[in-house]
């Protein structure tokens, strides 16, 4: 990345990844992917912000054996947010599928019980 006082930042957020990973929940896992993502976007490193998002996505399909909807959603929308910071033209395949898979996520939200309890 191209901003040094984000640096520090980003180490602490994939140390927090790390240790989450090792001993800490689901959603500890997930709350800490979600806050190196974050900080991933706030250092101007979209791509790797996409693949770390990509990456707990993949985990939480697989994990959840009742799927946690409103998080994956939450994650989607942060990897949007990434790819907004792409260069405009690259990667417009990948973008439309994200927007599809979110607006997928939110139908079935709104579908299931947990949309009308839950806010987004």
């Amino acid at each position: 990345g191209n901003r040094p006082q984000f640096a520090k930042a980003l180490l602490l957020s994939q140390e927090l990844l790390r240790l989450a990973e090792m001993e800490g929940s689901e959603v500890v896992r997930i709350l800490a992917s979600r806050h190196l993502i974050q900080t991933q976007i706030a250092c101007s490193e979209p791509r790797k912000a996409i693949e770390t998002g990509k990456e707990i996505l993949k985990w939480c399909l697989k994990r959840k054996p009742s799927r946690d909807h409103h998080c994956e959603g939450q994650i989607l929308q942060t990897i949007l947010q990434a790819q907004a910071q792409l260069p405009s033209g690259s990667q417009t395949e990948e973008i439309e599928h994200t927007c599809g898979l979110s607006l997928a996520t939110i139908q079935q939200l709104v579908c299931s019980n947990a949309g009308r309890s839950q806010a987004v």
